[in-house]
């Protein structure tokens, strides 16, 4: 027994993701999204159909985690494959979040105590 489950997280950090898996069950998915550092469990709601595209997709990959960033503008980017790879895809966002949110602080700090008295 195998199943195509389908899920997307809606990320504060940059990109969200979007992930497809062929497993044996929802635990199955649920371990893949764990190793991914998903940021939304996939549930029941997101098992596809056997005759889903995606399923196509998932099923050249099967037991692995396929991902691809979301863009805002809606285009699809290519399938990637790896619990693992996404990890670091999203650990690379976070960083870049968390030094530009750093920055920001560093910026207002410097102007609050940098009045310049002519």
């Amino acid at each position: 027994m195998t199943v195509v489950v389908h899920w997307r997280e809606a990320s504060p950090y940059g990109p969200s993701l979007e992930f497809v898996c062929q497993v044996g069950d929802m635990g199955g998915a649920r371990a893949l999204a764990r190793r991914a550092s998903a940021m939304a469990e996939p549930d029941k709601t997101g098992r596809l159909s056997a005759s889903d595209p995606l399923g196509a997709v998932a099923a050249r990959f099967p037991g692995e985690l396929l991902w691809r960033p979301v863009s805002a503008g809606g285009g699809k980017e290519e399938w990637r494959v790896g619990a693992d790879a996404a990890r670091r895809f999203r650990e690379a966002d976070v960083e870049r979040f968390n030094a530009t949110q750093e920055a920001a602080r560093e910026r207002r700090h410097d102007r609050r105590h940098h009045h310049h008295h002519r």
